[in-house]
Parts: C-alpha cells; structure tokens; sequence
C-alpha cells in the first residue's frame, strides 16, 4: 500500500505540476531579468540601436514589438534604423536625459511613470534633457547640446503659439502653432543650449513710463514698428485700449518701434526689441513730464564696439512688487557713434552696449540732469585672475569720479575664455540682506570677452561700515556655477564649532600622542603626565572618562613613578 500511495502523491504532484507549471512559469519568466553592463546594445528588428550607458538589470526580453525597445517604465521606439543612448538618467528621476542620438528616423521616448513623451525627427543629439516641461512655466524645459541640430515633437501642449527661447540669450529659436492634438515641433540649431517654452504673445502692451502699472489708452498714439529679417518689413498698428495688436507679425526678428502721436501728448521715442516673446511692453513718456534730450556718444577705445552697436536705455521698473531693468529706448548707434533719446528729467537710468559678435558692456548708470551730451568711454578691461579654463569673476569697490551724484561704485567683472556661458544672474545685497542693485539676468550667449559693469551704490553705502555681497550664478551649458564676493567692512569669519564626536575623538587621540611621546622621552613620566592630561580634558568636558578612573589611573601613575626612582636610587 505505501508504494501505491506514494506513487499517488507523486502523480498528484505531477498533475498540479501540469496545471499550474505553465501559468506560472510564464508568470515567472515575465519578472525575469538579467544584468546587463554599460556598452551593450540591443537591436530591435526594424534597426533601432539602443546602448546602455550605465549597467543595471535589464528585463529577460525587452522588446515590445520589432521597433520598440522597453525596459520597466522606460520605452524607445523608431520605425527604422536610429541610434540613442540610456542610463540611469533616462530611466529614473524626474529629468529624461539621453545621449548619442543620431534620428536617421524619429526616435520617440516615453516614461510612463513621469507620463512624458517626446520624439527627436531627425538629427543628432550629443546629451539631450527634457524635464517636466510646459509652456510659460518659467523654467528651463529641456537643455541639449547637438553639433549639427536637430528637430523635436513635444506633446500634451496647450493649443497655442508657442516659441522655444534659448534662456542664455532670449533668442527665439523657432516658434509654431500647437496642433489640435497637442503637439509642437521644432527645430533647433547646433549648439548648447537650455530651452524654456513661451506663448507667442498676441499683444505687445503700451505703458507709461512714469506710471508703469498704467496702460496707455488712446486711440490717437500709432506705434511704427520697422522689423530687420529676410527683408524690411515695415507695419503700422494703433493702439487700442493699450495694447497692440501682432498677429501676424514674426516672433523670431528684432525690430524698431517709433512712436507717432498726432496730439503730441507723448515724446517721440525710438525702441528696440529683440524679439516680441521676450519684450511684450513697451514704455512712453508724456511730453508734460520735465524731461531732457541726452544725446549719447561712444568712445569707443577697443575698436570693438562700431556703427552696428546696440545702445540699450535701461530702468529700473517695479510692476507687480517685482523691480526689473526694462527697456526705455534703444537703437543702433550708427556711423557717427551717438543716438539721442528723450528722458525724464532727474532719473537715474543704465546704459547697456553690444556690439555685432555679441559682447555687451554695462557703461554704468546716467542720472539726467537736463539736456546734454553724454560721452560713454567703453575701454579695455584688464582681469586681475589668469584663467585660461573655466570661468571667473572679480568684484571691487572704488570711488565714484569726480562731479558723480553717488559716492562710490561697484564693479563687477565676469570672464569666460572658454565660451560656455549661456548667462549669469547677478545680486547684490549688503549685510542685513537689503538689495544694493536689483537682480538681474544677463545673456553673454558663448561670448569669451569680459563682461563688464559699473553700477552706482546709493550714497548711505559706507564701505568702511557696510558689506556688499556680489553674487553670479553662471549658467554654463548644463550645469550652474556659483560665485560669490564680499567687499566692504568684511566681517569676521564665524567658525562653525567643532562636532562633539570629532572633540571626543580629537581629545583620546592627544592623551594616546602625548603618553606615546613621554614613553620615548621620559618612561618614568609617561604615566604621571597622561593622567594628569586626561583628568584635565575630562574636567573642560572634551573626553568622558570616569572620574573614578582618572583617580585610578593618576594613584596607579603616582605608585609606578615612586616605585620607579626608588629603584633608581
């Protein structure tokens, strides 16, 4: 009978075996995985050549279909043969970094976790990051960095003009409509570059110079706007309840508006903009307001800075409790180095420079005290540091020249022989946190000339008193370098106190030294002299040691050196 019923139980578990083998085994298979390493690449039967460039555990098969590579939340698709680069930046955390990209057909990538999904048409991508990107979001959505350019489709957008704006420099790279589906392409040129997603604006704002938070509501003020692209372009639009109207109007050129007002109750102004995605107001002055004409001239002593040099009149402007530089007035200076423009009277205003290649200066701050010529000496600038890599900035104190409104000035100096940064942003604050000049964002876009600026400190600034803290985050390629200069009265540095556990440590380690040392020295004293050491630190609190065993250790200490010179006697 025990044969027979083992040979049942068997057949039992044979039959559950049967039943239950394939189910689970196809179960099992499904969680299988395998280790894989970086340089290994697999390839799709439609000839998607995906690399790893990090080893991780991969899963058993990790293909959906014969053009879809898939692999836990991560999926890579093309229709035919592609190259791209994963690692452990593609398959976890909130960014989706890939790299080596070469799109001969459209690449999509999709992270289901993050519900994120992008396709790169066609070009190559050295690194490419797209983060959790939306429009008017007002950070930096993707960043790449690609020597022959490339095109990307972006998804889940909101059905509107949007524009991709390299955040180094304000330039609109490219700009469509969103499809009804929600998606957007674009193309982009060859370099590094962080990107931010922006509305086309559909309006540009019409302020008043004097009373920014106002609009300019008057049908009688006609703005010109004359755009510099393939061809002049020149438009005429009015101005209706104090905006006017772009459509159709390109997003990506740079323009001159001018203002024309049949009732003159505004000054005639000539305005600059780059592009209207970045500047969507602009600033008029009304012709009742004391005002004076300056007529700005260049010195220019670099041979730099010639007749296709921007002169940009900045203010500071506070709308919305947040005070920025905006753009007052603004033209090329022309073969005869001079543009003059209509100011208000006792203002102070920054006078910004660049040249054709792209090489700003910040000439410092005009304060208008009536009609005259001002002459701007743009001059060399000599960099204390010698960098030859990387990046550095140079800030001092000095005192303003003679016949100045303020009594000194800081300047700020910021050089990158290599050409990496996209822009820096600069603060300055004194001790109690106050701002000294308001923050800005300066686009340098790859130049590796010096960036120079000279900025008036207000009069109740005392460097013998005060503290001034420059700081510059530059933003370069991908990553943000911090610098940070104090000037002034400089305060005592504040020495963080010592970690208890690294004093305890510190203190057994000096009683162990210091008995050492007596041993080669003095054995006799060795004892005496370490106790009386240790019973010191534990006093001050450095070391708990008992002090029954201090008291212990200096008797012991005390009977070995009597017992000591006894026999030396």
């Amino acid at each position: 009978m025990i044969p027979s019923v083992r040979r049942e139980h068997v057949a039992a578990v044979l039959v559950v075996v049967i039943l239950l083998g394939g189910p689970l085994g196809s179960a099992l298979a499904a969680t299988l995985t395998h280790s894989s390493t970086a340089g290994v690449t697999y390839v799709t039967n439609d000839g998607l050549e995906v690399t790893l460039t990090d080893d991780r555990e991969v899963e058993a098969v990790p293909f959906a279909d014969d053009q879809t590579f898939s692999d836990g939340n991560l999926t890579v698709s093309a229709p035919g043969s592609a190259q791209i680069g994963v690692g452990d930046g593609a398959y976890s955390g909130s960014e989706i970094t890939v790299t080596d990209v070469d799109a001969t057909t459209p690449i999509t990538v999709n992270r289901s976790d993050l519900n994120r999904e992008f396709t790169v048409e066609s070009g190559d991508v050295n690194t490419l990051q797209v983060r959790d990107y939306a429009i008017d979001n007002g950070s930096t959505d993707f960043a790449y960095d690609s020597s022959n350019g490339f095109t990307i489709t972006l998804t889940g957008l909101p059905n509107v003009g949007a524009a991709v704006v390299d955040t180094g420099t304000g330039d609109v790279l490219d700009d469509t409509v969103v499809g009804s589906d929600g998606t957007a392409t674009f193309d982009l040129p060859s370099g590094t570059k962080n990107i931010e997603l922006k509305t086309v604006p559909s309006e540009l704002q019409v302020r008043n110079e004097v009373k920014p938070d106002e609009l300019i509501d008057n049908s009688n003020v006609t703005l010109r706007a004359r755009f510099f692209g393939e061809s002049d372009t020149v438009v005429e639009r009015n101005v209706t309840n104090g905006t006017v109207d772009l459509s159709g109007l390109p997003a990506d050129q740079e323009f001159i508006v001018t203002v024309r007002e049949d009732n003159a109750d505004f000054t005639y102004r000539r305005i600059l903009i780059e592009n209207i995605v970045e500047t969507q107001e602009i600033y008029l002055l009304p012709t009742d307001e004391p005002s004076a004409e300056v007529r700005f001239e260049l010195n220019d002593q670099t041979d730099r800075f010639g007749a296709d040099t921007k002169l940009i009149v900045e203010k500071p402007i506070t709308r919305n409790g947040q005070t920025e530089y905006r753009t007052i007035s603004g033209d090329y200076v022309g073969a005869d180095g001079r543009f003059p423009t209509i100011l208000v009277d006792s203002q102070r205003y920054r006078i910004r420079v660049e040249n054709e290649a792209g090489e700003q200066r910040i000439l410092g701050s005009y304060v208008v005290q009536g009609a005259d010529l001002a002459r701007l000496t743009i001059g060399d600038v000599e960099f204390t540091a010698d960098v030859s890599e990387g990046a550095a900035m140079q800030a001092s104190l000095r005192k303003a020249p003679d016949g100045a409104s303020h009594n000194d000035e800081l300047r700020l100096v910021y050089l990158d022989p290599e050409g990496q940064t996209d822009s820096i942003t600069i603060t300055v604050e004194d001790q109690d946190g106050n701002q000294l000049r308001p923050e800005t964002t300066e686009t340098l876009d790859g130049q590796t000339d010096r960036y120079v600026e000279t900025y008036p400190l207000n009069t109740s600034f005392d460097p013998e008193e005060d503290t001034a803290t420059v700081t510059v985050e530059a933003q370069r390629g991908l990553e943000t370098v911090t610098f940070e200069e104090r000037l002034g009265d400089v305060p005592p540095i504040d020495f963080a106190p010592i970690p208890p556990q690294v004093l305890e440590l510190m203190g057994f380690v000096s009683i162990l030294a210091i008995i050492g040392l007596l041993v080669i020295v003095k054995p006799s004293m060795a004892a005496l002299v370490g106790s009386g050491y240790a019973g010191l630190l534990t006093l001050v609190g450095v070391v708990p040691i008992p002090m029954p065993a201090v008291v212990l250790a200096g008797l012991v200490s005390v009977l070995v050196t009597v017992g000591t010179s006894g026999r030396l006697r």
